[in-house]
């Protein structure tokens, strides 16, 4: 048997270190969707984000099935609403095109199976509305954004028993989901039907109602596909509906939405400093710093986290294990080093041994090792101490050390695994372009520390944490 083309929707990245390629930009889908696919019996590809909607049509022509991916925020002028305040960031090119893809799809009778933002824009697609944040919707509601592993269910959701998506579930009136969002379906489009809920009555699952396959969850089934029988049961069906299904030669009836020309140029300098629009870089900039670009522009001081905070942008990692944990205030011994940049970290440490030996620095305390990056003193360089926790701040400084007190926080820990620095930057590169974002979170602008454990830094199965001080963004 022919095994079905599953087209999948595609974000965009941006390469910032290689120097040959430096700018390029890259059409790129978490694997976990591929993955699902292909183990589901697809064939998986990358549909680029495109403008040009023959070109769109062309793309749908050759697929058996349409999956529409997670991602940033629906831009709410597509529904008719001006952006509210806990609006995230948004990428109106990708709007655009998946808008397209959808309405081709459509048109051509090609399944479509949308995920999460995917749900959301097949909703505004359709005519629907969002909840820009969770919280503008009416009542009290569990938690939506979880923190965990992205496999593990989360909460429960009700699926109607005369639905598709009650047969995928192998019967089962109520099933457990994963769940990584902050917007929901407001208004639910006609042509489309609610087919589950969560407890709260946030929407979870959606269904088209004139018999085409069109389905819509709220959840990430593909990032349970190997942990739940319940995920892989959508997929399967999804593909064996690709299978069976005889796309039709139909024209697009309708026309989109065109970027124009001014609105071009002005994404065109948001991707210059590694954002996908105007309205994401002006976000970023204010949760960050507590004032738009213009104020700033205007003369407005505003304060400066280190640049491995801000410059890395997520090519692709996978998914971390990042936990909330408060600690009280405590001290450290060690090595310090002004105005350095972060690659000269590892020479602070060289210092700090050739100074003290080991064994005398693991018995100032409990023996952890932190490295804290202080204070940020220009948009290069930051303030660093090598050091070890500290009982007493007089047997440090019989050793000559520096000691600093690191205040009480409530703190992000990311878990590490891989060589040094490697894993410490795809640490940070997750908790900038994918925690802080989906979770309402931001830097709290307080020392952040790595914590070391023995064994063998060069080695990809070394193990450390990263601790991450956080504020609820507002």
């Amino acid at each position: 048997m022919k095994k079905p083309i599953i087209g999948i929707s595609a974000s965009m990245i941006y390469e910032e270190k290689d120097e040959l390629f430096l700018g390029d930009k890259y059409s790129c889908v978490a694997y976990s969707y591929v993955d699902a696919v292909y183990k589901s019996g697809g064939i998986p590809v990358t549909l680029p984000i495109l403008k040009d909607v023959s070109a769109i049509r062309e793309q749908v022509k050759l697929l058996d099935g349409l999956i529409l991916s997670g991602g940033r925020d629906v831009d709410p002028h597509f529904y008719g609403e001006e952006p509210l305040e806990k609006l995230g960031a948004i990428f109106p090119e990708r709007d655009v095109h998946e808008m397209a893809l959808i309405k081709a799809a459509i048109d051509l009778k090609k399944p479509i199976f949308a995920i999460c933002r995917g749900m959301q824009i097949l909703n505004v697609t359709y005519g629907g509305t969002l909840y820009q944040d969770i919280s503008y919707a009416p009542g009290e509601h569990i938690k939506h954004c979880q923190i965990g592993s992205p496999y593990q269910a989360t909460h429960s959701i009700k699926i109607d028993k005369h639905s598709t998506l009650f047969r995928m579930a192998d019967k089962l009136e109520i099933e457990r989901v994963n769940s990584f969002h902050h917007q929901a379906l407001k208004q639910v489009a006609k042509g489309l039907r609610v087919v589950a809920t969560a407890p709260d009555g946030i929407i979870e699952a959606v269904e088209n109602e004139d018999g085409a396959f069109i389905i819509g969850v709220q959840f990430h089934p593909e990032m349970m596909f190997d942990k739940s029988t319940f995920a892989r049961g959508i997929f399967k069906k999804f593909i064996n509906i690709c299978i069976e299904s005889k796309p039709g030669e139909v024209i697009l009836k309708d026309e989109i939405h065109h970027i124009e020309e001014n609105e071009e140029k002005v994404i065109d300098v948001a991707f210059k400093y590694q954002y996908e629009s105007p309205d994401s870089f002006s976000l970023a900039f204010k949760k960050y710093h507590n004032c738009t670009p213009m104020e700033v522009k205007q003369g407005k001081d505003f304060k400066i986290f280190s640049p491995i905070h801000l410059s890395l942008t997520i090519k692709g990692g996978k998914a971390m294990e990042i936990s909330i944990k408060k600690k009280d205030k405590f001290i450290v011994g060690g090595v310090k080093a002004e105005n350095i940049e972060t690659v000269q970290c590892p020479k602070v440490w060289e210092e700090l041994f050739k100074k003290v030996s080991f064994d005398a620095l693991e018995k100032l305390g409990n023996g952890n090792s932190y490295g804290v990056c202080y204070e940020t003193t220009s948009s290069k360089s930051i303030n660093y101490i090598a050091a070890f926790d500290v009982k007493n701040v007089s047997d440090a400084k019989k050793l000559g050390l520096d000691t600093m007190e690191i205040p009480e926080a409530e703190y992000a820990v990311v878990k590490l695994k891989g060589k040094i620095p490697n894993c410490i930057h795809e640490g940070w590169k997750y908790v900038m372009e994918v925690f802080f974002p989906e979770h309402g979170y931001k830097h709290a602008g307080t020392p952040d520390f790595e914590v070391y454990t023995e064994g063998d830094m060069e080695s990809d199965n070394y193990e450390m944490e990263l601790w991450v001080p956080i504020i609820k963004a507002e």
